[in-house]
């Protein structure tokens, strides 16, 4: 057997575990982290939703990190929602959100299905 054949050899098996020891990790699931959601919410009157006593109002409430997008009207701005790993589809932030009496609704904005309303 000559040299090259013989290196051949040695090395195959090497690189085939390698290969598949590095797809494992990329099949890995990613980390848990925060869960992101944007939603619609409506004021029962006219609201500066990006002022900052709000917007702490809001993260007590809910819970979750809370960031002001944009006005649509004077009682309606979107908002994204920043939930903790354990509540991933935000659903405990939102019924917290849904009982604060300023709030007239609240739309989850997705993207590829109609909005829902929550209140």
């Amino acid at each position: 057997m000559s040299g090259p054949h013989r290196l051949q050899r040695a090395v195959t098996p090497l690189l085939l575990c390698s290969c598949m020891l590095l797809s494992q990790a990329c099949a890995s699931p990613p980390a848990a982290g925060p869960a992101h959601l944007a939603v619609m919410i409506e004021f029962a009157s006219p609201t500066d939703g990006a002022k900052p006593a709000l917007l702490a109002s809001l993260v007590d409430r809910t819970g979750a990190a809370v960031h002001y997008r944009a006005a649509v009207s004077p009682n309606r701005h979107a908002y994204r929602l920043d939930c903790a790993a354990g509540d991933p589809d935000c659903r405990h932030a939102l019924s917290r959100l849904a009982t604060d009496p300023r709030i007239r609704s609240i739309s989850v904005d997705r993207l590829r299905t109609p909005n829902q309303d929550i209140r």
